[in-house]
Order: structure tokens, then C-alpha cells, then sequence
């Protein structure tokens, strides 16, 4: 029986195309070190599995899921199944950790803040 490996997380807010709390699935990261978006497989409000860019301060709950040949998302997920990183991976997966430890959601609208700044 065929299984693999995933990265899954959760809606944090509501969108139009999907409610907080959500299932989705990470399809592909974006390389890029300016535009936090990754590429994620969510089911919609309309009950249909779709592909799309999202935000990466809209999502939260990060976590490893395995799914097995028998769900209907396994031939969709297959070709993006999760290997381990290599050690430059591994090195810019570490410097993003690092640069989001030191920051806080942003209050009344998307994004994070440093923390320690005052609010107004």
C-alpha cells in the first residue's frame, strides 16, 4: 500500500475561498526570500479540491500528515511528497525560522510586526 508523506496546516482567517480552520495541504514553497506565499492544494467552500498561492501568514498549524493511496488527494499530493531537506535547505529553512522568532502578527490586518515595537 502507497503512502506518503505531506506537509499539512489550517486556515488562520477566513477567505473567499476558504473558512478558518480549513484543511490544506503544502504543494511548493516559494524559493524566494521577499514574497512569503507557498503553494497549497485546499478544499473550498464549494467542496472542490483547488490549487492556489496563498499567503503565508494565513495559514498556521504546520505539521507532517501522511496520506495513504486510498484518499482521493493521494495522486495529487504524490508528485509534491515531502523529502528530507539537504543541508542548504536545511540552512535557509533554520534563517527564516530565526527571522520570524523575533516577530508578532501584525493587529488589524495581515503580516507580522517586530515584536518589542509599541502598538498605536
Amino acid at each position: 500500500m502507497g503512502e506518503v508523506k505531506v506537509v499539512a496546516c489550517n486556515y488562520a482567517v477566513n477567505t473567499k475561498t476558504a473558512r478558518k480552520g480549513s484543511l490544506c495541504y503544502v504543494l511548493l514553497s516559494n524559493p524566494g526570500s521577499g514574497n512569503d506565499r507557498i503553494f497549497i492544494l485546499n478544499r473550498s467552500r464549494g467542496k472542490r479540491w483547488i490549487e492556489r498561492w496563498e499567503r503565508i501568514d494565513r495559514l498556521t498549524n504546520f505539521r507532517m500528515k501522511i496520506v495513504v493511496a486510498a484518499s482521493s488527494i493521494y495522486d495529487r499530493v504524490k508528485n509534491h511528497a515531502y523529502q528530507e531537506p539537504g543541508p542548504f535547505q536545511s540552512a535557509e529553512i533554520r534563517e527564516r525560522i530565526a527571522r520570524l522568532i523575533d516577530m508578532r502578527p501584525r493587529v488589524g490586518s495581515y503580516g507580522f510586526e517586530q515584536k518589542g515595537v509599541a502598538r498605536l
